[in-house]
């Protein structure tokens, strides 16, 4: 019996090929070691195992011979075959019940994207559909692929009702669903386009080598620092999250107010969390664009000593892990650029959206990155910017990745929205563990401005007593014109 391919080489003879069982293997190796994180790595490895069974197919074998002129199938030279549908088929076959189901749900859309149940447009792209489908015989495939054990309900905290529960069961399945697309991705790259794979990062940076980089960064600045009441906040602030980082992982809150360091304070509550229990990457999160540069900026600046590609800056304006800068940053752009489609970075700065449209998404190239967000500690900052109309979902989502993903999630703002559970507000949050000793006691420490009321007064007034401070660089007459108007 001639070998059954699964993937081809442009101009290669097919003794050059990948057959369909050394890519089922590797893409079984890689998703079972991704969804190991989240222990389900038997489910991760029959994903892998089973996700191309259709390709042993007549049909798709003579498309992919006829595509390369190797025979003469010109009517398979055009068009595609289904290969998805099979594996689905079989998994449902194989294991009735939920983990057969879960299994064809990322079978079914390991290329198309996840299915709904039941295609609402009257279509026939829903799984129900997909499952009755007429398929084309792929017998051949050989026992050993397909004879395999049903993987162990997953060890997951199960909530006690049951539309929590289904919520549950859906996140479980993006996060297989993710396992098994980035594998599948990684492993066809390093066959189809090896050069392209060399360029993805290396082995993981050692978050340990990166917390000491920037205590070192820290002491620097703290030496260099006026002795200020400010500075001396400053010192509390990161002082007090270093000492809260070896809590348990979970929900935290940071509220600290404008000025008071919290960003690289964060980060080292961030990486000694992370280090202390055996978390993998800091993911932080912003709601604006301008803000995500600066932070970036500021990360990179502090971590620089430990090399480079270890902040990934990932969102609308950005394309790559630096701005390239006559040419000199081509290598690192490549590498963000891989990057970005599976958040393979030990640091990732992003946006809310990216983040959580990620989260809630169906399509390959938004949940390749999921899996990567477990044992992760995110970090999202100016938290009360969290859309009111999503908190629900949003809100759902963060307290699942702790319970069950191994994620700590840190509600970061001056202003912290009230979003912890109570009478009147079930779907909050609860357990949430503040960070700070005094918060009230620290903003008195770094207040700055004092607000008094002066009431009306005239505008020539008004001029004079804001010329007397001077102009406000760059501000002036913008300054001028909002308080003059009142708009």
């Amino acid at each position: 019996m001639r070998p059954f391919y699964a993937h081809s080489l442009e101009g290669q003879p097919p003794n050059t090929w990948e057959t369909i069982e050394a890519h089922a293997y590797d893409v079984a190796t890689l998703a079972s070691g991704f969804s190991s994180r989240f222990e389900a790595s038997d489910w991760g490895r029959i994903l892998g195992l089973w996700h191309d069974l259709g390709k042993y197919s007549v049909e798709f074998q003579k498309r992919i011979l006829g595509a390369n002129g190797i025979e003469a199938h010109l009517e398979s030279r055009g068009g595609t075959v289904d290969h998805s549908t099979a594996g689905a088929k079989h998994a449902g076959a194989q294991f009735p019940g939920i983990a057969g189901r879960l299994l064809a749900y990322c079978i079914a859309g390991h290329h198309g994207g996840l299915p709904d149940d039941t295609d609402e447009d009257g279509g026939s792209s829903g799984l129900k559909d997909r499952l009755k489908k007429p398929i084309c015989d792929w017998s051949a495939a050989p026992e050993w692929l397909t004879n395999q054990s049903p993987p162990p309900n997953p060890p997951m905290i199960w909530s006690d009702r049951s539309v929590v529960r289904s919520f549950q069961c859906a996140v479980f399945c993006r996060m297989l669903f993710s396992c098994l697309i980035d594998a599948d991705s990684l492993a066809t790259e390093a066959f189809v386009r090896p050069d392209e794979a060399r360029k993805r990062p290396g082995p993981p940076v050692n978050l340990e080598e990166l917390s000491a980089t920037l205590d070192r960064h820290l002491k620097q600045l703290q030496s260099s620092a006026d002795e200020t009441a400010v500075n001396s906040a400053r010192a509390a602030v990161l002082a007090q999250c270093r000492s809260a980082s070896a809590r348990a992982p979970g929900l935290f809150s940071l509220t600290v107010p404008t000025g008071g360091g919290k960003t690289l304070s964060s980060l080292a509550f961030a990486l000694r969390h992370a280090v202390k229990h055996g978390l993998r990457r800091v993911i932080y999160a912003i709601p604006f664009t301008s803000i995500i540069e600066q932070n970036a900026k500021v990360f990179r600046d502090a971590l620089e000593a430990a090399g480079d590609n270890v902040v990934l800056e990932h969102h609308s304006n950005f394309e790559g892990s630096r701005r390239v800068q006559n040419g000199d940053d081509i290598e690192a752009c490549v590498w963000g650029r891989l990057a970005t489609e599976n958040w393979d970075a030990p640091i990732v700065v992003t946006t809310n959206v990216q983040l959580f449209e990620s989260l809630f998404a169906n399509r390959k190239p938004r949940c390749r990155k999921l899996h990567r967000i477990a044992g992760s500690v995110i970090i999202l900052d100016e938290v009360q910017t969290l859309p009111v109309a999503l908190l629900k979902p949003t809100l759902a989502m963060l307290d699942e990745l702790c319970r069950n993903y191994g994620c700590s999630v840190v509600l970061c703002s001056a202003t912290q929205p009230a979003i912890e559970q109570r009478p009147g507000f079930p779907i909050g949050l609860s357990g949430v563990r503040e960070i700070m000793d005094d918060p009230p006691r620290l903003f008195s420490k770094l207040e700055r401005v004092t607000v008094e009321r002066i009431g009306e007064i005239e505008d020539s007034e008004l001029a004079a007593r804001l010329n007397a401070h001077g102009k406000p660089p760059q501000f002036c007459d913008l300054w001028r014109i909002h308080c003059f108007r009142g708009s």
